[in-house]
């Protein structure tokens, strides 16, 4: 077997975290170094940002819309 480097310009899989308040994920590890490659940004159901681990890994940070789930209905 052999493993290459991730090619940064293809995505074939990447880590997927989800937490409760990414605005403050994302405030504390910018803070401690880390360099996302977006900030927190609104896709309807959740809120999303991404940054890459220090071998080039994708890795997407998420949070559970709850206001968008509670106006559909979707959640109580």
């Amino acid at each position: 077997m052999t493993l290459t480097a991730p090619d940064p310009n293809t995505t074939s899989t990447f880590l997927n975290i989800r937490v409760a308040d990414i605005q403050e994920i994302y405030d504390d590890w910018s803070a401690k170094g880390a360099q996302f490659l977006t900030p927190p940004v609104d896709h309807g159901v959740e809120l999303r940002c991404y940054l890459h681990d220090p071998d080039g890994h994708l890795i997407e940070v998420g949070q559970a819309n709850r206001d968008f789930l509670k106006e559909r209905g979707l959640l109580e």
